[in-house]
Parts: structure tokens; C-alpha cells; sequence
């Protein structure tokens, strides 16, 4: 188990050496998709799972980042039984708005042909993926780091696994199917976990406290939607003007910045748990960020320099056009690292709103500048789009958070850490009173599947 005292970079070292398995099974898996798709099929494969991605985030309302707030807080209003009975609810409206708006996308990028096949695998993969990501974040309100991040990382090996153990050259509804399942069992596996623990898993339905979620978490879409879209939405923009083969390109180039990103994405899950608790204070988020940063400098060098070379030999010479634009989003990554840290803290203030306006921020600057950018520059124009934003993200986070760490919280009724396991039957079980998971920091919720 990690010891909870300790620093938030050792902390964050720990998170992200869990989750650079499962980057590594990521980048394996494009690879093998790489070889197995055509240049167009691939293209598709990436525009299905960036719609997915982002379906899940505003089909869940925010209730997610809402649910960890709540939690690390020890509110009794709201209980893990609350939480999962919502993202249950929620969950057929987010698979119809995930469908549709992935066949508007695919008929503009002409990557794949919509047949009865293709339909059902994009419904099935956006329900698990919807799915996995909500109980993803009841682990990590739950401190289970260890655990959760065991799951992630096992759920990448196994869907990369199966991929390579199935055909040679498999259809694009074989591959989404594949990923789903592995989702929808990491899913199960973590209720599985939150129900050894002793918290209740039963769904319940709760007007007060899903308007608490809704209320609370709503205000987070601009912070989960916003940020995401400007992550995403230069891969819908490129394959809507430069068509599929195009976005297969900028999907290689993007791959090296969004390794990056799993360090200030871990250290900011670490943040995000401890200002909810109120132990974090100005003075060390400080200090986490500049030697984050000073870390993240080194590596992205070393990676602008070998982009010739990693592209070349990972993923074959029909990617060399990718180096340009990876070298600039290495640049975009410098730019954001500060604001994946400093959301967090704000999301864990409760200050939703805040977080979700710098959300929104970069999606503005994205839906203004990669219209124009990308028809222009094509890939590379993508990269200085998302320059643009990222930086202005961290600048409006920064000056929201301004002088608030060091607030205490509102409600503490006991600490949302784990005791002993109780030797009797499990009873209901409600925010604060979990039993077995230990007390370890959260685990973020990373972006699933192939970049």
C-alpha cells in the first residue's frame, strides 16, 4: 500500500508507474492496429474512440468528479449506492448521444462503411466505456490506488492480448468489441472491489442525492468536456478536412505528448485528493509543479529529438509525416502540464464552476482557431491550436485557484480512509466508512484504449 504522508511527487512516481504499463499497452495496441487497419480504417478506429471518450464524459454529467468531492469530504448526504444507481441511469441516453454523433463523424471522414455490425460495436463500446470510467472514479474516491491501478493496466495487456491472439486483419467492429468487453469486465471488477471492501454497491435512486451529484458535477462538464475537446477535438477536426488517413497521422504525433501527460495527470489526482481533504498547501503544490516541470523539459527534449526515429521504427515510413506535428505538441504538453495539476486543486475546493470555466476556455480557443489552423496547416496546425489553448487553460486555472489552498473542508464527519475489515456482515455503507481498501491516494482516470 502507499504510505499517504508522503510527498505529492513520490505519491504521483508511483501512480504513474502503474499507469506507464498501461500506456505501454496503449501504444502497443496502436501498433498492432496500425498494421491490421488500412490507413483510413485506422483513422475511423481513432475518431470512434475520441467520440466515445468524450460521450462518457458529458453522459455522466460530471458526477464523477462530483462523487469524489463528495466523498473525500465524508458527506453522508451522498453514498456509493447513490453514485452507481445514477451512472446506471445515465448510461442508455450517453450510448444513443455516443452513436449518433460517431456516425455524423464517420460519414464526414469516410474511414469506414456504417453498417448494422459497426452500430451495435460503437453502442456496446459506449456503454462499457461509459461505465468503466464512472466505477474508475469510485476507486479513486475510495483511495484504492494499488488495486485500481492494477485494473487499468491489466485491462490494457488483456485487450492487447486478445487483439493480437484474434485475426491478422480484423474488422473495425471486431476491434471495438474487443475493447468494450475488457472495459465492461474492468467495470464489474472494480464494483467487485468496492464490494469486498464493504462499501454498498446496491444502486439506489435518490432524488436528493443524485440532484446533489447533478448539481455539483454539471458545473465539472466544463472542466471534464471542455479540457477533453480540446485534448480531442483536433482528431475530429483533422479527419472532418483532411479525412481519415490525415488523422491517422495526427494520432501517432499526438501519442508522445499524451505519455507525457501521465505524469502531471497522476501528480494532479494526488493534488485533488488532498486539497479535498484540506492537507495540501500553496507551498508544496509549488513545489510539485516546478520540479514537474523541470522533469517533463528533459523528457520531452529526448522525445523531439527521436521523433524521426520512433515514428519510423514503431510505426512504419507512412507515419513520417507525424514528426512535425509531435515535436509540437511536446511544446503543448509543457503548456498544460500546470493546469492538469491546478484543476485539481480547484475541483477539489468544490469549486466546479472554476474549474469548468478554464475547461471552456480551451474549448473556445479550439473551436476558434482549429477551423481555421487545421484546413491551413493540416496536423501541424492541430499542434499550434492546441498550443494556443493549453496555454491559456493554465492561465485562467492558475489565476482561479489564486491564494484558496489552505481552506479546511466544509464537512468532515471522518476521514474517507479505509479501517480494518469488520469480521461481521456488511451493512450499507455510506461516504468515509469503507472498510479494507486502505488509504492510499486516487487513481486518475485515464483516457482508455489506443491514442
Amino acid at each position: 500500500m502507499v504510505n499517504p504522508h508522503r510527498g505529492i511527487g513520490r505519491v504521483g512516481a508511483v501512480i504513474t508507474g502503474w499507469l506507464g504499463l498501461s500506456a505501454v499497452a496503449s501504444l502497443g495496441q496502436a501498433m498492432v492496429t496500425a498494421r491490421m487497419l488500412s490507413l483510413g480504417g485506422r483513422g475511423a478506429l481513432v475518431v470512434l474512440l475520441t467520440v466515445s471518450a468524450l460521450g462518457s464524459l458529458v453522459g455522466g454529467l460530471g458526477t464523477n468528479v462530483a462523487f469524489r468531492h463528495y466523498f473525500g469530504r465524508g458527506d453522508p448526504r451522498v453514498s456509493l449506492g447513490d453514485y452507481l444507481g445514477l451512472s446506471l441511469t445515465v448510461a442508455p441516453p450517453a450510448t444513443v448521444l455516443v452513436t449518433v454523433a460517431s456516425l455524423q463523424v464517420i460519414h464526414l471522414s469516410g474511414g469506414a462503411r456504417a453498417d448494422a455490425d459497426l452500430v451495435g460495436a460503437i453502442a456496446v463500446l459506449a456503454v462499457a466505456n461509459l461505465l468503466a470510467v464512472q466505477v474508475l472514479d469510485a476507486l479513486n474516491a475510495a483511495g484504492a490506488i494499488a488495486l485500481a491501478a492494477g485494473l487499468v493496466a491489466a485491462t490494457g495487456l488483456v485487450q492487447l492480448g486478445l487483439l493480437l491472439a484474434g485475426p491478422r486483419h480484423p474488422s473495425l467492429p471486431h476491434i471495438l468489441v474487443i475493447l468494450a468487453l475488457c472495459w465492461a469486465a474492468q467495470a464489474a471488477a472494480g464494483v467487485a472491489v468496492l464490494a469486498r471492501s464493504g462499501l454498498s454497491v446496491r444502486p439506489r435512486a435518490d432524488r436528493r442525492a443524485w440532484r446533489l451529484l447533478i448539481v455539483k458535477g454539471v458545473p465539472a462538464l466544463g472542466l471534464n468536456v471542455g479540457a477533453t475537446m480540446a485534448f480531442r477535438f483536433d482528431r475530429v477536426l483533422v479527419a472532418a478536412f483532411g479525412g481519415a488517413g490525415a488523422a491517422a497521422v495526427y494520432s501517432i504525433a499526438a501519442a508522445a505528448g499524451e505519455a507525457l501527460r501521465l505524469v502531471p495527470g497522476s501528480v494532479g489526482q494526488v493534488v485533488f485528493h488532498r486539497t479535498a481533504r484540506g492537507t495540501l498547501s500553496r507551498a508544496a503544490l509549488r513545489r510539485a509543479t516546478r520540479v514537474l516541470l523541470a522533469l517533463l523539459l528533459v523528457a520531452a527534449g529526448v522525445l523531439a529529438l527521436a521523433a524521426p526515429w520512433l515514428v519510423r521504427t514503431l510505426f512504419g515510413p507512412g507515419y513520417a509525416a507525424a514528426v512535425t506535428p509531435m515535436r509540437l505538441l511536446l511544446v503543448a504538453e509543457l503548456l498544460l502540464a500546470p493546469f492538469l495539476v491546478e484543476c485539481r486543486a480547484l475541483s477539489g475546493l468544490g469549486r466546479t464552476g472554476a474549474a469548468g470555466g478554464a475547461g471552456l476556455l480551451g474549448l473556445a480557443v479550439s473551436l476558434v482557431t482549429y477551423p481555421v489552423l487545421v484546413p491551413w496547416r493540416g496536423p501541424a496546425g492541430a499542434a499550434v491550436g492546441s498550443m494556443l489553448a493549453y496555454a491559456l487553460m493554465t492561465a485562467v486555472a492558475r489565476r482561479a485557484l489564486g491564494g484558496e489552498l489552505g481552506t479546511p473542508p466544509v464537512i468532515r464527519s471522518s476521514p474517507p480512509t479505509a479501517s480494518p475489515p469488520s469480521p461481521g456482515p456488511s451493512g450499507p455503507s455510506g461516504p468515509g466508512r469503507p472498510r479494507g481498501l486502505g488509504a492510499d491516494e486516487p487513481l486518475p482516470a485515464p483516457g482508455k484504449g489506443m491514442p
